[in-house]
């Protein structure tokens, strides 16, 4: 069986090749997170398909966001931002997504800028807050195979990302 999904980070569990955590229940714009009752469960991405877009244009503002996310992420994930206009065209909330990808550039950011590190750890460290953007930091260091960064310094940059962990949703 095949699942669509208009997440952005979905692109970046393929990149990094780990298993999302992904709900069983259908996605809805109207539904709060919180109200959200089931089992999570854990999905081959490479049986979730990318979604339809879903509007034409984006928001001056959500243009400026896009802007800084790409800029920040483009050494570690060098997608072009039209693909990264695209992919927030198929989401269903894409302020909430780009809320979830600036808490991640903060975190991000603040891990890299003072320190001096090669592409594979700061390639790492981003694959440590895309997990922790999606799952709790102890199974973001269960499922992590961390190289080039101790538990400890993956949980120096998990302690940085302040907003829950939210699984992506797929529609069966």
């Amino acid at each position: 069986m095949k699942y669509r999904i208009s997440i952005l980070r979905l692109l970046f569990v393929f990149l990094f090749g780990i298993t999302a955590s992904c709900s069983s229940h259908e996605s809805d714009s109207n539904v709060d997170d919180t109200q959200t009752k089931g089992e999570s469960e854990f999905m081959d991405p490479n049986v979730i398909l990318q979604g339809p877009v879903l509007r034409d244009t984006l928001s001056n503002e959500q243009m400026k966001q896009i802007d800084y996310l790409h800029a920040t992420f483009k050494e570690v994930h060098t997608v072009s931002k039209e693909k990264w206009i695209e992919d927030f065209k198929r989401d269903q909330n894409p302020d909430q997504e780009i809320e979830i990808w600036s808490a991640m550039a903060s975190t991000y950011n603040a891990y890299c800028s003072d320190k001096n590190l090669d592409i594979d750890t700061r390639q790492e460290v981003f694959k440590v807050v895309l997990m922790r953007s999606m799952m709790e930091p102890k199974e973001v260091l269960e499922k992590s195979n961390l190289q080039k960064i101790s538990h400890k310094e993956a949980m120096e940059v998990m302690n940085a990302y302040d907003i829950k962990a939210k699984p992506i949703r797929i529609r069966k």
